[in-house]
């Protein structure tokens, strides 16, 4: 049974408010991404829709500011998605944002034996 103040609470999903945040503070794109990257790539595929959405341009927006279709974008980063390489560069070029490899760890020299 709800109480009348439950009632009258309205309720708000994680996702709008990641998304709200996220589109206050823009500079926080790359860090999440990063961080999502660390985890799996259907994280990171989570990640980049919360970004994506936080624009508030929508898939016709990202899909004009991209060059990628809109129905593309639908099926890349829907929840089975499977964003191919030339996709995901393209989304985040139209996002300010580009990917990276950087080492795990610094690699260790091999030394030639004689």
């Amino acid at each position: 049974m709800t109480t009348k103040r439950e009632a009258l609470t309205p309720s708000v999903s994680w996702s709008d408010l990641v998304e709200e945040e996220l589109a206050r503070e823009p500079e926080e794109w790359a860090p999440l991404l990063n961080a999502c990257l660390d985890e799996s790539p259907e994280t990171f595929l989570a990640g980049l829709r919360h970004v994506l959405n936080a624009q508030r341009r929508g898939v016709t927006g990202v899909s004009a500011a991209s060059g990628v279709h809109r129905v593309s974008l639908y099926k890349a980063f829907s929840k089975r998605g499977n964003p191919t390489y030339k996709t995901l560069v393209q989304v985040l070029d139209a996002v300010g944002l580009r990917l990276r490899v950087e080492w795990k760890a610094k690699p260790k020299r091999q030394r030639k034996s004689a």
